[in-house]
């Protein structure tokens, strides 16, 4: 069985890599700088669950997050953010994102949240 795929898009380079090398064992990731490019990877490769940066240079995360529900209904979205902000979170709930979290990244936090959105206990 092939592992899942997750994207991780953030534009921030550390965070991709960090991302990358916490979860790249376990899971085939795909990393991403922003959201246009993730959207037309999407069509052809479409991942099992994303990780999703709110604020992204073009496209921010919320719109990414509407169009990949239009795109792939089923979609699993793991918002992430430097800011807590309670209109973006309430944006991401009313879309259907699985979770939010706050930057600076919790490497053993973030591996718990995926698999428990991935095994459907979330």
């Amino acid at each position: 069985m092939s592992p899942n795929t997750l994207y991780i898009i953030d534009d921030e380079e550390s965070i991709r890599q960090a991302v990358s090398f916490c979860l790249g064992r376990e899971y085939r990731i795909k990393a991403f700088s922003t959201a246009e490019d993730a959207l037309k990877a999407l069509e052809d490769d479409p991942p099992d669950l994303v990780l999703l940066d709110v604020v992204l240079p073009g496209m921010n995360g919320i719109e990414a997050l509407r169009r990949m529900v239009t795109l792939n209904p089923g979609i699993r979205v793991i918002m992430i953010s430097g800011y807590e902000d309670a209109e973006m979170i309430e944006a991401a709930r009313k879309l259907k994102a699985y979770h939010y979290i706050l930057k600076p990244l919790h490497l053993a936090t973030l591996r718990q949240v995926v698999g428990e959105v991935l095994s459907g206990s979330r």
